[in-house]
């Protein structure tokens, strides 16, 4: 409701309803809406078709049945051009001609327009005030248009003047997106492309090179990490596995279980996002190398040796390779119900993935007689005590105000040794509803962590917790900056810095390895390996769960069960087996069969029709 109400006060964070489409809508829509009101098969039908767009933009769930127009931005960006284009379809039929009533309306709903254009005191009331401009031209021009009994040359003129408006407005919005905006930053030259890639967008030099000299050198299954400037589908320029999924196509387990985890910087459109150099979880997924620049090294997690150099600049890139690897079958001899996971803070959440596998019913595993695990708890990390630093006293009774001036405070922590550091920032709330950034500085390292409620969220998702990766170090010690992007007053909960050991995670990899699924063979849709398990348990297999894979244990078909929230899993009775995977598309042959159907029946429809 809130939302809304700010679209009527052309708040300048919506700009796409506010600045530009209401004039659009007085001038197309509500000229169709008074014509409706005439008893007509034709103009019921073009009322409905309103009514059932309107409704569609207002409600996000219905949106969301539009395949991505749930989100504000998408719905009046996007949804409502195909609210307009129809609309601009039914008045070039009437010829643009109107009654002086219908015009008359227009005009007194455009000036209460006007009226509601002034009240902001931003960049939005200019914006607002234009198109309302050219929303009086172009009805001044239909007054002059219909005033009379024009003569077709004398219509025509008013018509190309209407054009020549819509063409001024056109140019008017552009220029001022792209160059006032400087929106037109964000694309790249021409003839740059090549360059821009090869570089991993600029930040990381023979970064193409790099990834060239891993595949010859290692024709094996593994993932490759890169620095915190991930270009998501670079891999796919490349043909390498990343650790991204590909950008606003994603598995929704996947994100289920970044949001488990908390992963930096996390989205629907992009849920992985490097997973913010976290040893754990990059480990469990099979990255064996990263690549990133020389003034990104300290980026690069723990357990990684530098086995090469292509330059020596500080953009140049360094290849590194994983000692603990892990191939992209696990074994785990215990399990742990997703009840009972859902209860662990994230930190620990990604450590117990590395001991057990998280399933949802153990109904699934009955005939296997695999045993249950609690063996992973707080304890497995530690807060370290710290001190906050707050010069300009932003931070009083878990409240933080911030100020043009007064933006950040520093966390001084003791020592703590060989252990990956973490900030944790917990129910933090903002007294407005804008996006806002929270930045921590350690040394080399800076984090950043865009932070939305459920307003400013593209998909409705608050993100009040922030769990930073501030990296691996034999000894920790300094003081990190936090510093806030908006003004105004925040709350929050708590503030921790954890440490993680190093020691329990090589331990529970070495674990894993105990028995080791050897990959044979892999296509795009079906892989084949062999494991030898001396107890029962649970293979995972680290590609995304759908319920288009079918599993071959021995040659025989067996059920697979979603394991660690988003991967596939496999109950195993000891043993040597071969283990095979095959993807189909679900539905497809259902789909197919439908679409033949459909085909033949408008087939028989326009027969009869023509018959008749």
């Amino acid at each position: 409701v809130s939302y809304y109400a700010k679209l009527f006060l052309m708040d300048n964070t919506t700009p796409f309803w506010s600045k530009i489409y209401v004039p659009s809508l007085i001038i197309l829509i509500l000229p169709i809406a008074l014509k409706c009101r005439k008893k007509s098969t034709e103009n019921k039908t073009i009322l409905l078709n309103l009514l059932i767009g309107l409704i569609i933009l207002l409600l996000p769930f219905l949106g969301s049945i539009m395949n991505g127009f749930s989100f504000q931005y998408n719905r009046w960006s996007f949804g409502f051009v195909f609210f307009l284009a129809y609309s601009v379809v039914i008045n070039l039929r009437s010829n643009l001609k109107y009654t002086r009533d219908e015009l008359e309306h227009g005009m007194v709903y455009l000036i209460f327009y006007t009226l509601a254009a002034l009240i902001p005191d931003s960049e939005a009331r200019i914006s607002a005030l234009s198109s309302a401009g050219f929303a009086y031209i172009i009805l001044i021009l239909l007054f002059l248009r219909n005033s009379k009994k024009r003569q077709s040359k004398s219509a025509i003129i008013f018509k190309v003047l209407i054009f020549i408006t819509v063409c001024c407005n056109i140019c008017w919005f552009s220029w001022h997106l792209f160059v006032k905006s400087n929106y037109i930053n964000e694309f790249i030259s021409y003839g740059k492309i090549d360059k821009r890639f090869s570089t991993q967008y600029g930040h990381t030099k023979h970064f193409d090179e790099a990834i060239e000299y891993i595949k010859e050198n290692d024709n094996s299954f593994y993932r490759i990490g890169t620095s915190l400037y991930a270009a998501s589908n670079l891999s796919l320029k490349y043909n390498y596995n990343s650790l991204n999924e590909y950008l606003s196509v994603g598995n929704g387990y996947i994100n289920n279980l970044s949001k488990d985890l908390l992963v930096l910087k996390n989205t629907k459109t992009n849920p992985l996002y490097e997973l913010d150099s976290r040893v754990q979880i990059t480990t469990l997924l099979g990255s064996k190398y990263y690549v990133v620049s020389k003034q990104n090294s300290n980026y690069v997690p723990y357990g990684y040796k530098l086995i090469k150099k292509l330059g020596k600049g500080k953009n140049d890139a360094y290849i590194y390779e994983n000692k603990n690897y892990l191939p992209i079958g696990v074994f785990y001899n215990n399990y742990t119900l997703k009840s009972d996971y859902t209860k662990l803070s994230p930190i620990v959440k990604e450590q117990a993935l590395l001991k057990t596998a998280v399933i949802d019913n153990s109904d699934l595993i009955t005939n296997y007689n695999i045993q249950t695990s609690t063996s992973y708890s707080e304890n497995s990390s530690r807060n370290v005590k710290y001190t906050i630093i707050d010069q300009n006293k932003i931070i009083n009774n878990k409240k933080i105000k911030i100020s043009e001036n007064n933006n950040s405070f520093d966390i001084k922590f003791n020592e703590v040794k060989n252990c990956e550091l973490y900030l944790y920032i917990e129910n933090l709330n903002f007294s407005s509803h804008k996006e806002y950034e929270v930045t921590a500085l350690y040394g080399k390292t800076v984090k950043t962590q865009k932070v939305r409620d459920k307003i400013s969220d593209a998909y409705y998702e608050p993100t009040p917790n922030i769990l930073m990766n501030l990296g691996y170090q034999k000894n920790h010690k300094g003081t990190i900056t936090v510093t806030f992007s908006a003004n105004g007053t925040y709350s929050y909960d708590n503030i921790k810095v954890i440490a993680i050991p190093i020691q329990n995670y090589e331990n529970n990899v070495k674990s894993l390895k105990k028995y080791p699924f050897e990959l044979t063979e892999y296509t795009d849709n079906s892989l084949k390996g062999t494991i030898y398990n001396k107890e029962n348990g649970i293979l995972q297999i680290s590609t995304p769960f759908s319920n288009g894979w079918t599993a071959y244990v021995d040659g025989k078909k067996t059920d697979i069960i979603r394991v660690n929230t988003a991967f596939i899993g496999i109950p195993l009775n000891s043993g040597i087996h071969t283990v095979e995977l095959v993807y189909s598309t679900p539905l497809l042959k259902a789909g197919i069969v439908l679409s033949i159907v459909g085909i033949l029946l408008f087939v028989i429809i326009l027969i009869h029709k023509k018959e008749k």
